[in-house]
């Protein structure tokens, strides 16, 4: 009896051995993937943005032609920026400097899409609402400002046999 429990506990560890093997090529299987998808993702990032460099120059003359005030806009943004917080306008030009095909395909995009905006709805005009001037009119008696006194009422106190819900 001795004997076969003991063989059933080797059995058993045996077992666990196996599965834990598996699970451990499982994990590093996984690993390998995820490592390997990073490398794509990166390889493709990597030559969006060499193609964008290469097309930034086209582009930020074409978004000046489209609609320069985006690109004055940004530049005031930064040194406006810089002004109240220098060191976020540090970033920010740090920023528009490393990524600069990036910051142009962004400008570019939004001067398209204002661009659009604009032939659709037309330019905005702005809107002028008629007034009329009043005259201020001095006042002598300075009493006019005094409100009569307003009676407090004294809220109705239910009584209840339940002391907490005595404080509400």
């Amino acid at each position: 009896m001795f004997i076969i429990l003991v063989l059933d506990i080797r059995d058993m560890t045996n077992k666990r051995r196996q599965k834990s093997t598996s699970s451990f090529t499982g994990g590093i299987l996984g690993l390998v993937m995820l490592v390997g998808l990073l490398m794509v993702l990166f390889f493709m990032f990597k030559g969006i943005f060499s193609i964008l460099s290469f097309v930034a120059p086209v582009l930020f003359i074409i978004t000046l032609f489209i609609k320069h005030s985006v690109v004055t806009d940004y530049a005031k943004f930064i040194i406006k920026t810089f002004k109240e917080n220098a060191g976020m306008g540090i970033l920010y030009g740090i920023g528009t400097f490393v990524g600069f095909p990036l910051v142009i395909a962004y400008l570019f995009a939004k001067a398209l899409m204002l661009y659009q905006v604009e032939k659709r709805f037309g330019k905005k005009q702005p809107k002028y609402v008629e007034y009329e001037e009043v005259e201020e009119q001095k006042v002598d008696d300075e009493d006019f400002l005094e409100l009569p006194e307003i009676e407090k009422v004294e809220p109705i106190k239910k009584s209840s046999g339940n002391e907490y819900e005595d404080l509400f």
